[in-house]
């Protein structure tokens, strides 16, 4: 039940989780957040003269308890316009991104205070990793299970933050 909404967003940060993955920081204006539910996806615009302005949608992969602070992270394909730009080095500190979104139902049930099972092959992480960091942020699950198949070369591409989570 989440309106659409378009937001201008600042690019915060660009880092490098593993050779074909990038994790793209966002940040919104303070009067103007994005309301989402943990587990959707978002398209995110990019336009800059002497470019071919790009359009791809992505999950969101930061918790809504941080709805100023959007992560993501961009998987290298030669197809998509939008992780082209951010391999290239194009999509830099300071430039512009459109946020257009949320979609999506995949978001966690509410009621019951039960153990979470979660499942994520390769780039399907980040939905999980949004739904994983609300229900800790809500104290929603007695116990967490996280189950991550990794297929691609850049394998479990954020095990550090596994990692922490268990701790």
């Amino acid at each position: 039940d989440m309106p659409l909404q378009q937001i201008g967003a600042q690019v915060r940060a660009v880092s490098e989780p593993a050779p074909n993955t990038r994790l793209v920081h966002l940040q919104t204006p303070r009067t103007h957040r994005l309301r989402f539910l943990a587990g959707q996806s978002v398209s995110l615009g990019w336009a800059q003269a002497g470019f071919d302005d790009v359009r791809s949608s992505y999950p969101v992969a930061s918790c809504p308890c941080d709805d100023r602070n959007l992560l993501f992270f961009v998987h290298r394909d030669q197809q998509d316009g939008f992780a082209r730009q951010v391999f290239a080095g194009n999509l830099a500190y300071g430039s512009q991104v459109t946020v257009y979104g949320p979609t999506g139902e995949f978001v966690l049930r509410e009621g019951g205070h039960r153990p979470q099972v979660f499942a994520a092959c390769d780039g399907g992480f980040a939905p999980v990793k949004s739904l994983i960091e609300h229900s800790l942020s809500l104290d929603a699950a007695p116990a967490l299970a996280l189950f991550w198949l990794a297929t691609q070369s850049d394998g479990h591409f954020y095990a550090n933050q596994c990692r922490a989570w268990s701790e």
